[in-house]
């Protein structure tokens, strides 16, 4: 499962260095082209064959050789992850519901639509093998019986560009609902570099980036963006995309926790902690449930927060369990809290899940393009 839900993130990672390796190396060639001296008889081969790049190097061809290459990997990386995205999480969605009629009614709508035009497709398109026909309509009668055998590739694929409302429009066929960039923290210094006047919002570099690679697709006329506005371009789609991943993630636990989690307690009070300085103590008159220190938590108010359990206190001894019956307790958290915040825990049969979900939702970008 954990393996499952990383796979995406973790192949835009390697695309993304390996976009920045090459990045590198057309750095690399622009400082040999200003800093190496015409050729010379009087030098060996190797020399003379790197002088010789020179004015290759210094031609408009070699500019838009690096820019296309560059837009085409960036956007191509882009919009894999966002169908791996998708196509892992519909598995999610196996593995957090008990059956196909659990599903949110948004998630079955889509599914049924996009299965059959899928199957539709298929069947115009087929050459004789119907292996893949079959598969479909078989996945699609175990669902319609309660199994839950989401057709992935049904789910992930679109016909338009990965542009931001594209992207919104496939996500909302698991249920989640992207907001905007510029109400996350994750954005809070955009726009950064050389993008500072150039784009409003991580969006619209998004929404240009697929304009950008259709016109190099398409062999249109286009504007070559210099080097380090690439660099920060690609900085951009790759932080919005693993920001797409933490929130998708995030919304994918607190889902689970909203529907399965067991409600233990509630704060009544609420103290300081002398050493944090954050008011992350909170009284518990009593637990309905066990509750262990270092446990994963999530406590409920306006919105659901993930926390873990850092001590606990019962007559102001320090104890390793709170049990029904035997409180009040202090329970000391790893996140600030208020009053009335209900506690909630998740049962042990969802322990897998729950820990690669809370994974992904803490993944960060690996490295800047900009910054090395």
């Amino acid at each position: 499962m954990a393996t499952d839900i990383m796979a995406p993130v973790l192949r835009l990672h390697n695309s993304a260095r390996e976009l920045a390796d090459f990045i590198s190396l057309v750095e690399h060639l622009e400082t040999l082209r200003r800093t190496t001296r015409p050729p010379s008889t009087s030098e060996n081969a190797g020399m003379n064959a790197l002088n010789s790049l020179v004015p290759v190097l210094a031609g408009t061809a070699w500019k838009r050789q690096y820019y296309s290459f560059i837009i085409v990997q960036l956007y191509s990386m882009h919009e894999r992850f966002i169908r791996d995205l998708v196509a892992s999480f519909a598995r999610v969605l196996g593995q957090v519901f008990s059956s196909y009629d659990k599903l949110p009614d948004r998630v079955r709508k889509h599914h049924l639509l996009l299965t059959l035009q899928h199957l539709q497709e298929l069947s115009q398109n087929s050459s004789g093998d119907t292996t893949l026909l079959q598969d479909d309509v078989r996945r699609l009668g175990d669902c319609l019986d309660g199994i839950i055998q989401l057709n992935e590739s049904a789910m992930s694929r679109h016909t338009a560009n990965f542009r931001y409302e594209t992207i919104r429009n496939i996500l909302l066929r698991l249920d989640f609902e992207v907001g905007p960039t510029e109400s996350d923290e994750y954005f809070k210094t955009f726009p950064y570099g050389a993008l500072d006047g150039l784009y409003a919002t991580p969006e619209s570099v998004i929404d240009e980036l697929a304009d950008r690679r259709n016109e190099v697709a398409h062999g249109s006329d286009f504007e070559i963006l210099d080097i380090e506005t690439l660099k920060d371009i690609a900085d951009t789609v790759y932080r919005f995309d693993v920001w797409i991943f933490r929130n998708l993630s995030n919304f994918q636990i607190c889902d689970l926790v909203s529907r399965e989690g067991l409600s233990v307690g509630s704060v009544t009070h609420v103290w300081k902690d002398k050493e944090t300085g954050e008011r992350s103590i909170g009284q518990f008159l009593q637990v309905t449930a066990e509750v262990s220190a270092g446990a994963k938590a999530y406590l409920v108010g306006e919105v659901i927060k993930m926390c873990s359990v850092k001590e606990i206190q019962a007559n102001q001894e320090k104890i390793k369990t709170a049990t029904p019956d035997g409180g009040p307790f202090g329970i000391n958290f790893d996140k600030s809290i208020r009053e009335k915040y209900e506690l909630r825990l998740l049962a042990a049969k969802w322990s897998e899940v729950e820990s690669a979900l809370r994974d992904a939702s803490d993944e960060q970008v690996k490295f800047s393009f900009s910054q090395g």
